[in-house]
């Protein structure tokens, strides 16, 4: 039997279909998924009051007491971003917010306000302490976060099965139809087209564009450039696969953010990820990604 449902979390429609064969087993297996995604979204969310993160941007320049999800998450994001020179931060909640994606989804910046630049402080010293100099948030990879939580739930008691969430997605085993999960790459130009296909199978695929998140004329949008504090331009479109989805979103938000010079100059960096991008004439750059494109 399939098993296919949809709820409205991390600002996204998250979608599980997978194929069980016993019924009571499936519908645990879905309240255990979506009781772990609320409470990621519960705990960590940029537009809730009074939960985890709140507590944690309410101390500042100070060092504090976290907890092991915590450590462990800002600890692999550390990681990544050691091993990937992007750019990319997890202090971009006040940008956000001046610029009016915030709390109240008013998308009106704030007035007169200038971005300001200083070196950003996130530090964790074992085994449970952090320190930051400036408010953080975990939308960067908050959705691939998502599907790994859900992922490890089903993927050791479904053979089939395909999360979406949001546009970012997680594939193995067979569809409906006994055929490859075939998945369409959307279109950073228009919503409701595709630019290709890819085959996936026990991977993770996220993707990065503006196409949903854009206001004041489309000038403004929610991936910020960090290096000015604006929101970036380089790209129209970032594609990645990758193992787990939490590197696969934050390499693809992070690459959106980085300037062609830049991904030139660390080359070699990359040489392991794999990854598409599409600039601002359709212009495609692939790295290692196999698509069917159009």
């Amino acid at each position: 039997m399939w098993f296919d449902q949809t709820h409205e979390l991390l600002g996204s429609s998250l979608r599980i279909t997978f194929e069980h064969s016993n019924k009571k087993i499936a519908e645990g297996l879905l309240e255990k998924c979506w009781e772990r995604i609320r409470h990621f979204h519960n705990k960590y969310s940029r537009f809730l009051n009074d939960n985890a993160l709140s507590q944690i941007n309410s101390q500042l320049n100070a060092w504090q007491k976290i907890d092991q999800e915590t450590y462990k998450l800002i600890d692999l994001v550390q990681k990544l971003e050691k091993k990937y020179p992007l750019n990319f931060s997890l202090a971009v909640k006040t940008t956000l917010e001046n610029m009016g994606y915030d709390q109240n989804y008013s998308f009106k910046p704030k007035k007169n306000v200038q971005p300001t630049f200083h070196p950003v402080i996130i530090k964790l010293k074992k085994p449970s302490m952090l320190f930051i100099s400036d408010p953080i948030e975990f939308g960067g990879f908050g959705k691939g976060y998502a599907l790994d939580l859900a992922a490890q739930i089903l993927e050791s008691h479904c053979k089939n099965l395909c999360l979406d969430f949001g546009g970012d997605l997680y594939a193995q085993g067979k569809n409906p139809k006994s055929e490859p999960w075939k998945i369409a790459l959307e279109s950073p130009f228009k919503l409701d087209e595709a630019i290709g296909t890819v085959i996936m199978n026990k991977q993770f695929l996220t993707a990065s564009n503006t196409l949903k998140r854009r206001w004041k004329k489309g000038k403004m949008h929610h991936l910020i450039d960090v290096k000015n504090q604006k929101p970036a331009d380089y790209w129209e479109g970032s594609y990645v696969m990758a193992d787990s989805g939490i590197t696969a979103d934050l390499l693809a938000t992070g690459l959106f953010c980085t300037s062609p010079e830049d991904l030139q100059a660390n080359e070699s960096a990359f040489a392991d990820c794999h990854f598409m991008l599409v600039d601002k004439n359709g212009k495609l750059f692939q790295q290692n990604f196999q698509a069917e494109l159009f």
